[in-house]
């Protein structure tokens, strides 16, 4: 019987081979996922440093923008923000709504002050909260406090939530108008009368923009003036109707 013969150094250092390569392979792998790992937490991490100097340069432009237009005309807000996405109107000055905060001016059209939107710049206070450069608690987006009042939506004919619109304990009339309308442009001063000296109505007037709008999808809007009228608990009160006589029916059945 012959004996087999011994392999040759090359033959072992082969057979050798054969185990230490795959080992190798394996242990390779798991060196390279597990730098994977480490640098997508060195990166979430310079994610969040940057996140963080953002804020704070965010911070530092409010501050310096606020100190700059308090006590200027609204021309000199446009010239800094460009037009604002929306307007809210009272009785002792309007609110200018931008991405990132509100301009507020006094009755003769002058800057008061400005208050930073937090949820855009990263706060937890959660959506449509404002804080001002004084410490005071976040407040929901602005809407009438006195009474009667006009609100004006005009936000490129983006959604816009209606319900936050509509103060406790007052009848609100919802005004879905363009500025192309000709029968809006014609209604509009006596729903703004009729707001103006009823303090128990609150009219909120939303630009549609244009047909097949975000807004004008979001609230089903076939055709303009579509006006509705909410009553004190917010409840829809007849149908979306463009007739002043049956807004004002409305309005009687709402109060009661």
């Amino acid at each position: 019987m012959k004996a087999r013969p011994r392999g040759t150094q090359a033959d072992r250092t082969v057979g050798v081979g054969g185990v230490v390569i795959p080992l190798a392979l394996a242990f390779g792998c798991l060196f390279v996922a597990g730098c994977d790992q480490f640098s997508k937490a060195v990166s979430a991490l310079g994610v969040q440093k940057v996140e963080a100097r953002a804020a704070e340069d965010h911070i530092d432009a409010f501050l310096t923008y606020q100190e700059a237009l308090v006590g200027k005309d609204s021309e000199s807000v446009v010239e800094v923000f460009g037009k604002p996405k929306g307007i809210f109107e009272r009785r002792s000055g309007k609110i200018w709504m931008y991405d990132r905060w509100t301009v507020e001016f006094d009755a003769d059209g002058m800057v008061l002050k400005m208050e930073r939107d937090v949820a855009s710049s990263g706060g937890s206070h959660g959506a449509g909260t404002s804080m001002a450069l004084e410490a005071r608690p976040a407040a929901p987006a602005p809407a009438p406090s006195s009474p009667g009042g006009i609100v004006r939506i005009s936000n490129g004919g983006q959604p816009v939530d209606l319900k936050p619109l509509m103060p406790e304990g007052k009848i609100t009339v919802i005004d879905f108008y363009a500025d192309w309308c000709g029968p809006c442009r014609r209604i509009a001063p006596q729903l703004e009368k009729l707001a103006a000296e009823n303090p128990e109505v609150v009219l909120v007037k939303v630009d549609i923009v244009q047909w097949e709008s975000p807004v004008a999808r979001q609230h089903d809007i076939r055709s303009v003036p579509n006006i509705r009228v909410f009553d004190r608990n917010h409840q829809l009160v007849g149908a979306p109707t463009s007739s002043l006589v049956e807004v004002e029916s409305c309005i009687r059945k709402a109060g009661g």
